[in-house]
């Protein structure tokens, strides 16, 4: 197997475990299901989907920020 390969299939590993949640998500998203349709540990387990994503989207804005903050003082100089 190439390295590409063994990449892709390794993403393939780590993304399964929440593609069902992400999949319920899309749908409550798509007003396809409601909450109310979900058993007790979809719910439980998609609040800690939302928390994860949340957290993941926090600390991407705050990377961003530092490299605009390093961009922006580069360029003072």
């Amino acid at each position: 197997m190439t390295k590409k390969s063994d990449f892709l299939d390794d993403i393939k590993l780590v993304n399964k475990p929440n593609k069902t949640l992400e999949d319920l998500q899309y749908l409550i998203r798509n007003k396809q299901i409601k909450e109310e349709d979900l058993s007790e540990k979809e719910i439980i387990a998609l609040k800690e989907l939302y928390q994860t994503q949340i957290s993941e989207l926090k600390q991407s804005i705050k990377a961003c920020k530092g490299r605009i903050l390093k961009l922006k003082n580069k360029s003072k100089c």
